[in-house]
């Protein structure tokens, strides 16, 4: 009788592996087939092109790159075990359609929700826009960097917390110093100041700057090494991933806890974010369950906007200007007709913002994006893309694409003088564009002026060069930072 129940069983399971193996077997057939129309690179039975990711993952972006110079604005990489293939377009047309023609077709991927899950939660970086939560984010954030209250954040919030920055700057001249953790103390300052109304003690602030970056990179690992959801017992990385996240979730709850006891002593001030959440957490309400998980994941969307985006943009602004002393020069000419640095006097100069476009166009903070598509779609030039299809865009690649961008891999300013006009959001989708456009645009673009005018008012900076050892100056992370940091000699202007 048990060896009938054991051969029953056996058959049983034999037979939906089968089904379940068919099913497997006929959806990645149905992908491949819905790619075939596309060129891209040489696949292989089973791994697709994961062989030629594996190989240029150090080299991602520029990769991708080469890939469109080889095949085209729009080019496939093929179906996998682990994937149903993506698409990857650099074409402005196919991005508005995608962002904006018709967005609600294109998803955030499943896979990117369970990569960044730990991370992000649901904060607004990480869940669609039909999410209730997503539409309270926004309107939450962008009271919180509205035009209104633009002004007062540079004058009383920005350029205060330059002081720590210029006096450490000053104790430095004419030595090696390493600009990454100067920049990304002044970001975390300024996000911690506006969102919570408090700054971090300087040994909480140097814990979360290391990890911060690792966990970026150990997030980036995922991406590139998608079987980590079958072997996350045995990976030293998946190990790490979760020590590091405990480390800041000990970080970000124990803010909104002291937040929570300072309030009780303290007067309210809803322009801060925390404040206005921990008091919207007493009212009962029906669309959004503000819980302090829901607090914390917003906390982590303040800290990927406000610290990573604009730190990186600034290092690699310093890093160009540094590079280029013809620019630099430019840029000195129209900084010395400035009495004071102030939001007023940062909003008109031309030369500067000229730089920080250049900047932007050469190496965006989100170098790549991609979406799903919920059902079959055709996208405006001609490209069938099947549902469950992943659609890839990159910032990077279209910054450098050199059929729209003349001497595209140089540092060229005066190109943004020059334009008749300027790139709209799908021709140069830095700040994301359409419905999920950047809401803290305006005030990334304030902060990175307001630095870069006021340390190079004062201070010049000699690169020291990184050793030469082929790979990209770029790291691996959510956010394009540049390698090993920016390391420089200040010196005292004259």
């Amino acid at each position: 009788m048990i060896e009938h129940v054991i051969v029953l069983v056996a058959i049983c399971i034999y037979a939906m592996s089968r089904f379940f193996y068919s099913e497997w077997f006929m959806q990645k057939r149905v992908n491949a087939l819905g790619l075939r129309a596309l060129k891209g690179p040489p696949q292989r039975w089973l791994i697709g092109n994961l062989h030629q990711v594996a190989q240029n993952v150090h080299l991602l972006y520029d990769w991708k790159l080469q890939l469109t110079n080889s095949y085209g604005p729009t080019y496939c990489l093929g179906v996998d075990i682990f994937s149903n293939g993506s698409i990857f377009t650099s074409c402005p047309r196919n991005v508005e359609h995608i962002l904006k023609t018709n967005h609600t077709n294109y998803i955030k991927p499943r896979m990117m929700e369970e990569v960044l899950t730990e991370f992000l939660g649901n904060s607004i970086f990480n869940i669609n826009s039909n999410i209730p939560s997503w539409t309270f984010q926004r309107k939450l954030i962008a009271s919180l960097t509205s035009a209104s209250t633009l002004k007062a954040w540079t004058d009383e919030v920005f350029t205060p917390h330059l002081t720590d920055l210029n006096a450490i700057l000053t104790a430095n001249i004419d030595q090696v110093i390493d600009l990454e953790p100067l920049v990304l103390t002044w970001t975390t300052n300024c996000v911690c100041d506006m969102a919570f109304g408090s700054t971090m003690d300087k040994a909480t602030m140097a814990s979360l700057h290391e990890l911060m970056k690792e966990a970026g990179e150990l997030m980036f690992h995922r991406f590139t090494h998608p079987w980590y959801k079958w072997f996350k017992w045995c990976m030293p990385s998946e190990y790490r991933f979760n020590q590091v996240m405990h480390q800041i979730n000990d970080i970000t709850y124990n803010t909104i806890n002291k937040h929570r006891e300072a309030m009780k002593t303290t007067k309210y001030s809803s322009k801060h974010v925390l404040s206005e959440l921990l008091r919207r957490q007493k009212v009962a309400r029906h669309d959004v369950d503000i819980s302090d998980n829901f607090i914390r994941d917003m906390m982590m969307t303040m800290f990927l906007a406000g610290r990573e985006s604009v730190g990186s943009c600034v290092l690699w602004v310093i890093y160009c200007i540094a590079k280029h002393p013809d620019a630099e020069a430019t840029l000195l000419t129209e900084l010395q007709c400035l009495d004071t640095i102030s939001y007023d006097t940062i909003m008109s100069l031309p030369y500067l913002d000229a730089v920080i476009q250049e900047t932007l166009r050469l190496f965006p903070p989100a170098p790549i994006n991609m979406k799903m598509a919920v059902k079959d779609d055709t996208l405006p030039g001609g490209t069938f893309v099947l549902a469950g299809t992943m659609v890839e865009y990159s910032p990077y690649v279209m910054g450098r694409d050199r059929t729209r961008w003349e001497n595209a891999d140089m540092f060229v300013p005066e190109r943004w003088l020059q334009m008749a006009q300027e790139p709209n959001s799908y021709e140069f989708p830095v700040f994301n564009a359409g419905a999920r456009s950047c809401v803290g645009k305006y005030v990334a673009l304030a902060q990175t002026k307001i630095i870069i005018a006021t340390i190079f008012k004062k201070f010049t900076f000699d690169l020291v060069p990184q050793e030469d050892d082929g790979m990209p100056i770029y790291g691996l992370g959510l956010t394009l930072f540049p390698r090993g940091g920016v390391h420089v000699i200040p010196h005292l202007r004259d």
